[in-house]
């Protein structure tokens, strides 16, 4: 073998190598996006994605394993044909006998993974994980090696690969085609990466309520290369409220609800466990205790006396029930972890004792209180109040969460409110409530639901 054969052998086996190596990064995050995504759980915020999406992955993920080793298999089948690599163009030899392989590949592995991984951004703020980046950037350096390699190396000598594509060699038509529609599947798979990528390094400019900028910024590095999420805008001022038919006033189209703890004081907690004291008789009285796992011990946190039209914080709480019903709530926080639960999760347990007996069975007489998630626009301690019309959209979830507890006593059952896609729905209702009267403004205050 000459060197200048010995020349051209190594150069092809480089590009060969550099080919192989890349498929299989390509192949491995395939794999990867698609265990990330199959991890995800229901949590705060975010959830999985649809069953047929994940499904949709799986079987990319399986056709692009096979397209690869197809490759791989003829690159051996070439590498041990006679003749092969001791020819001066065996590297355009080898493009004209993949271009099919690579046309099938892009038509039935690359086009549907980046269009579904193109699904799962747009329909997340946040990245799912290192993966979805690196999903994002590697075929990018792939598909640019690939064309540029098309247009450079194949584009040198006369009769080459280029002047087939424009018609200059019209010897083999078939060719021509083949070639024209790898092209345009490179670079419409190369668009699809770039904005995909674009979206995964961007968020949408929005307050902590949810009101959209409508402008695109960066993503902090932080929250990128740290896999942090920037929770603020989902969680900040986020408490999980109590509802029960006495706390509201009768001649009121307005609910109000008593504030248990903050998402953020939950977390930092991890079991917070609370108490409503009712009285049986007039239910006008109402004590709320509370310990966490940093303070065990049950204290009062309020008492509180219903009025006509206000509800009266007691200074003093002794003697002040008598005879009185029981609600207990057990909340735990779920840590987060990436990526199957971004932004954690909460779960909740309660009992009642009604008639001396701690249960979770409730008589029909008794009206079930609820718990939900809500936004307030100011950090206020008490009690704060909605209009009826606002709570209606969350009283059909806390209602189905309060009746799915008659579970064991140790089994701990998720929220209500797990996911937060009922954001945008409830935008709307900002101004109005914003506009509210306001009773006691030093007990009450503005929500939003989140």
């Amino acid at each position: 073998m000459t060197d200048q054969a010995k020349e051209k052998r190594k150069k092809t086996l480089e590009y060969v190598g550099l080919l192989v190596f890349w498929e299989a990064i390509d192949m491995v995050t395939d794999w990867v996006l698609y265990s990330d995504v199959k991890s995800i759980q229901p949590g705060l915020v975010y959830g999985p994605p649809d069953n047929s999406l994940i499904r949709a992955l799986l079987a990319f993920s399986v056709i692009g394993t096979l397209t690869f080793l197809a490759q791989i298999g003829i690159l051996l089948i070439e590498y041990f044909k006679k003749g092969w690599l001791t020819k001066a163009d065996s590297i355009q030899e080898f493009v004209y006998e993949s271009d099919l392989v690579s046309l099938i590949t892009i038509i039935l592995e690359d086009l549907p993974q980046v269009i579904i991984t193109l699904t799962l951004v747009t329909c997340r703020e946040e990245g799912i994980s290192y993966v979805q980046i690196a999903k994002a950037i590697l075929p990018i350096i792939e598909l640019l090696a690939r064309i540029l390699c098309s247009m450079y190396k194949l584009c040198r000598e006369e009769g080459s690969f280029c002047d087939r594509l424009r018609g200059t060699n019209s010897e083999n038509r078939l060719i021509n085609t083949i070639g024209w529609m790898r092209l345009l599947g490179l670079v419409v798979v190369f668009i699809l990466n770039v904005v995909m990528l674009i979206l995964t390094t961007t968020e949408k400019d929005v307050d902590i309520y949810g009101n959209s900028k409508s402008v695109l910024k960066g993503r902090q590095f932080k929250y990128i290369f740290d896999e942090e999420y920037n929770d603020a805008r989902y969680l900040q001022n986020v408490g999980i409220y109590m509802h029960h038919q006495a706390f509201d006033f009768e001649n009121s189209s307005y609910k109000s609800f008593v504030k248990l703890i903050e998402i953020y004081d939950l977390e930092n907690a991890n079991v917070a466990e609370f108490r409503l004291l009712m009285d049986t008789e007039t239910k006008s009285k109402f004590i709320i205790e509370k310990s966490t796992c940093r303070d065990p011990f049950p204290k009062l946190s309020e008492c509180f006396e219903k009025l006509d039209d206000n509800i009266k914080i007691i200074s003093s709480c002794n003697n002040f029930l008598t005879n009185f019903s029981t609600f207990a709530f057990r909340f735990e926080f779920k840590e987060r972890n990436i990526p199957s639960l971004l932004l954690g999760d909460v779960n909740y347990n309660w009992k009642t004792d009604i008639t001396g007996n701690c249960s979770h069975t409730m008589n029909n007489n008794t009206d079930v209180p609820a718990v939900y998630y809500y936004r307030s626009k100011e950090k206020q301690k008490h009690f704060r109040k909605v209009a009826a019309a606002a709570s209606a959209s969350a009283a059909a979830a806390a209602a189905s969460a309060s009746a799915a507890d008659d579970d064991d006593d140790d089994d701990d059952d998720d929220d209500d409110d797990d996911d937060d896609d009922d954001d945008d729905d409830d935008d709307d209702d900002d101004d109005e409530q914003e506009e509210e009267e306001q009773l006691n403004v030093d007990q009450f205050g503005t929500l939003v639901l989140i």
